[in-house]
């Protein structure tokens, strides 16, 4: 399948931004994220995470959307990822 793109559905997990895309199956989810994060103005100071709604899962940023068993068709959500604190500047009451 090289060469070939996969046709899939990118969105913000609020979905205010979705876009349907051709993206080549070696691409990283991290890669993924990257573009999203600057072509959508995303705030850049927050990590983000890359989440296949058919898989029900977040995919490892490591590999690549092939290696992950993404297929043409597929939703990728773009999810913020949030850190939980203990209380206010990391005291505990």
């Amino acid at each position: 399948m090289a060469g070939e793109g996969l046709t899939l559905i990118l969105k913000t997990h609020d979905s205010s931004r979705v876009a349907d895309v051709v993206l080549p199956g070696d691409m990283s989810p991290d890669q993924v994220v990257g573009a999203c994060v600057e072509r959508w103005k995303l705030p850049p100071d927050r990590d983000y995470s890359l989440y296949c709604e058919r898989l029900g899962r977040q995919l490892d940023p490591r590999t690549s959307l092939a290696q992950a068993g993404i297929r043409a068709g597929d939703e990728l959500v773009v999810h913020p990822l949030l850190e939980a604190g203990c209380g206010s500047q990391g005291r505990r009451p």
